[in-house]
């Protein structure tokens, strides 16, 4: 069973860079790509989150960074941040 999270990529221009990036920051994380929609008069936005409720899929990922950071569902800025993950920081050693 395929326990990754799916994600769709939301494009509003069709720069290859910004799929480039999209691709990357699906990749890092470790989704599952479902779709791509490209939406150049962003008239289709509201009908994407709708189907991220219905529950199509759980992560919307663009490439730009206009949207407020309390959006409801979970929608990924594509950067050039690597991941860092939780498990793979060090500690420091338990004193007895």
């Amino acid at each position: 069973m395929d326990l990754a999270l799916r994600a769709v990529i939301y494009l509003t221009c069709l720069a290859p860079r910004c799929l480039e990036r999209c691709n990357a920051h699906i990749c890092r994380r470790g989704y599952r790509t479902v779709g791509v929609i490209h939406d150049p008069r962003r008239e289709r936005w509201l009908d994407v989150l709708a189907a991220a409720m219905r529950g199509e899929y759980e992560v919307v990922v663009r490439c730009c960074d206009d949207l407020p950071p309390d959006r409801v569902p979970r929608v990924e800025i594509a950067d050039r941040t690597p991941v860092v993950s939780i498990t793979s920081r060090r500690r420091r050693p338990r004193v007895a």
